[in-house]
């Protein structure tokens, strides 16, 4: 949904919601939907939520850290605790994914949702990315914290916010850093939304383009190669 100039993404996601079915469905978002009508729109369109954090509510995210810091005593009795582990190793890395879900116990709360603000808080979620360079041995730790109306397990949680990431690696970052979407310029009448267009499609056929070859690379062999463009543009390999 093109966004108004005038306003920004937090007021058009009730809109775009209004024209999807979600129901039964997981909707994931930033944390900058991590907005309370958001949720509510979510709930009453009978979806489950699951919404990064990442301070913009104030205390939220420092209450969610605290609950997952609580090893032992009163407060880790009210709680159900759910643990997902995954390693993979890949393009010269190794990744350790840690997914750890609490939920509240029957009549007990997290006490983290003052007056009960938002809607149907049945799990909050901290997912651990360890990544270790296999040659250097240097090792990097990310955490992301979660609110969800869902209550499940935590490789579902995991597999929620895995598909959540790809589709921003897949397809907004290659096309801001490979089509440089960003540096576009076009702004009069409806050039952005063409041009927009133009480059998700264009980015869908190389894709398509059977050989094993990055979109980086695919993309220049189509400027360069008319014999590779045709292979591209009919979906052949050669």
């Amino acid at each position: 949904m093109k966004v108004d100039g005038k306003s920004n993404e937090i007021t058009s996601m009730p809109k775009l919601l209004d024209l999807l079915n979600v129901e039964g469905h997981i909707v994931s978002a930033d944390a900058m939907h991590c907005q309370v009508k958001t949720a509510e729109k979510i709930i009453d369109r009978n979806g489950d939520y699951l919404l990064g954090l990442k301070g913009n509510q104030e205390y939220l995210e420092e209450r969610v850290r605290e609950r997952f810091q609580i090893k032992k005593g009163p407060g880790s009795r009210s709680l159900h605790k759910d643990i997902h582990k995954t390693k993979e190793k890949g393009h010269g890395r190794q990744e350790q994914r840690v997914c750890t879900v609490l939920t509240p116990k029957e009549g007990k709360s997290f006490g983290i949702n003052p007056l009960n603000k938002w809607p149907e808080l049945n799990s909050i979620v901290e997912i651990k990315n360890e990544r270790t360079d296999i040659k250097t041995g240097e090792t990097s730790e990310e955490v992301h914290y979660y609110i969800s109306s869902l209550i499940s397990s935590a490789k579902e949680f995991l597999e929620a916010a895995r598909g959540h990431w790809q589709v921003e690696n897949k397809l907004h970052w290659v096309l801001d850093v490979v089509f440089r979407e960003d540096d576009c310029r076009s702004r009069t009448g409806y050039s952005a939304e063409n041009f927009s267009m133009l480059r998700q499609f264009a980015l869908n056929l190389i894709k398509l383009e059977p050989s094993k070859r990055s979109v980086t690379v695919k993309q220049k062999l189509s400027g360069w190669d008319e014999t590779f463009l045709l292979s591209v543009l009919l979906n052949y390999e050669i």
